[in-house]
């Protein structure tokens, strides 16, 4: 057994948990996918891990950060790992391994990452912020630079929050109050200590998968919800569990090649107020 420390916490792989691992995606997957995540497991960049049942259960609630939700795997320094526990079932270990891969893609190859993958982003937070701010419009100069902004591995959440607000100020029909109250409940859930632990039942989140259902022609609704306000690359995360096979997951996972560095190491972005 190879030992790994994660968040903390000590678990372990080996050669029988790989094969596992790969008979899975080879039982479920039928597709491109199926190639680009088997690649991944034989180049160590996806691992199966486990541990005793109380690790795992100390493991999955650092994950969660006491949100009641079905995480079972993460990824930081380029490496995906998913958690093979007896109670996690095989579409989630499909879904997880492919989700944290995703991320896994963003880290490895950040600037070709976004490249490809900024129709959709444009797509998904044009129609999430005019939903949300009641517009049927912006100001296009003003949200390329939100966007631009939103890319970036370190922003200035005080900046991001002014253009947004310059973005949206002169089409929103919402009255200025409830126009503020909107913009201060996304600025809320954007602290990375809040939209894990957030209201499920707000307006905000509603409205993402809304979104996700209207772009995508579904949703998963096992995932957390927040981190798309920040973090672009859950947006491709989640539609990976959605539809396996769309070409964005394709392309995004084949950006992944063994033996490159991590540009990013987590997903968590130092949010400067």
């Amino acid at each position: 057994m190879e030992k790994i420390i994660i968040d903390g916490i000590p678990m372990y792989t080996n050669d029988k948990l790989k094969d596992y691992l790969i008979e899975i995606v080879n039982k479920y997957l039928e597709s491109k996918t199926k190639e680009l995540l088997i690649n991944s497991i034989n180049n160590n960049i996806l691992i199966p891990i486990i541990n005793e049942p109380s690790k795992v259960k100390q493991f999955i609630l650092k994950l969660r950060r006491t949100k009641p939700l079905r995480i079972y795997g993460t990824s930081f320094n380029g490496k995906a790992y998913v958690l093979m526990d007896r109670n996690v079932s095989k579409k989630d270990i499909i879904d997880t391994s492919i989700h944290e891969l995703i991320h896994v893609s963003y880290m490895l190859e950040t600037n070709s990452f976004n490249k490809l993958n900024l129709p959709l982003y444009v797509k998904f937070y044009s129609f999430y912020y005019k939903k949300i701010f009641e517009s049927n419009s912006y100001d296009k100069e003003k949200f390329t630079e939100f966007l631009s902004e939103l890319m970036k591995p370190v922003f200035y959440w005080k900046t991001y929050d002014e253009i947004l607000y310059d973005a949206f100020k002169d089409y929103t029909k919402l009255p200025k109050e409830k126009f503020e109250e909107m913009l201060e409940l996304i600025t809320y859930l954007c602290d990375n200590n809040n939209h894990a632990t957030a209201d499920y039942n707000n307006v905000a989140i509603a409205l993402l998968r809304t979104t996700y259902r209207h772009l995508f022609g579904g949703m998963d609704y096992t995932s957390g919800m927040g981190a798309e306000l920040w973090s672009t690359s859950e947006i491709i995360a989640i539609l990976s569990t959605i539809n396996h096979d769309h070409p964005n997951v394709v392309k995004s996972l084949s950006l992944i090649k063994p033996g490159k560095k991590a540009v990013i190491k987590t997903l968590t972005k130092k949010i400067l107020k």
